[in-house]
């Protein structure tokens, strides 16, 4: 009898020590897999800022900006001048009293319908044919510079003449 009652003890014992082994190795895994994700989370959350801009518009909301006097130059790398409009509008941009300035890509997927023949000032959205350069006050355009006439609005603007 003695030895049934070891045997059973000794059962008990293993059963025990098996059932915290394995409760063990559980709690083990778990917190390996948990603080994995919390590295990896970290990482990511480091190495991937989201920089939101807000100097490239779309068409669709060039009268929506929440400036009430602004400028928008409307550009196409199918003007051999657009370069230089960036360029001549960026240095107008670091002027102390500028006032706010937005630019549009045309060739950008979201703005292509808005690329036509003949421009169209006329419609609830603009219709560009090109490169120009938009003045909008109280979301109306109260300005419009179409080619030849963009590089000495912004002369204009940056010499302040």
């Amino acid at each position: 009898m003695e030895e049934t009652e070891t045997y059973n003890i000794k059962k008990a014992i293993i059963c025990f020590i098996i059932l915290v082994v394995i409760i063990g190795l559980f709690y083990g895994i778990t917190t390996l897999v948990v603080n994995n994700k919390k590295k990896e989370e970290e990482n990511t959350e480091n190495n991937s800022y989201t920089n939101i801009q807000y100097e490239e518009i779309i068409v669709s909301n060039i009268l929506k900006q929440t400036a009430i006097d602004y400028y928008v130059l409307v550009i196409t790398k199918n003007d051999e001048n657009y370069k230089q409009y960036i360029s001549d509008f960026t240095t107008y941009t670091t002027k102390k009293n500028a006032l706010p300035t937005y630019r549009i890509d045309l060739d950008n997927s979201f703005n292509k319908k808005y690329l036509q023949e003949e421009s169209n000032f006329d419609d609830e959205l603009p219709i560009f044919s090109g490169c120009t350069l938009v003045r909008v006050t109280e979301g109306n355009i109260t300005e419009i510079y179409e080619s030849s006439e963009i590089q000495s609005a912004i002369s204009h603007l940056v010499n302040g003449f």
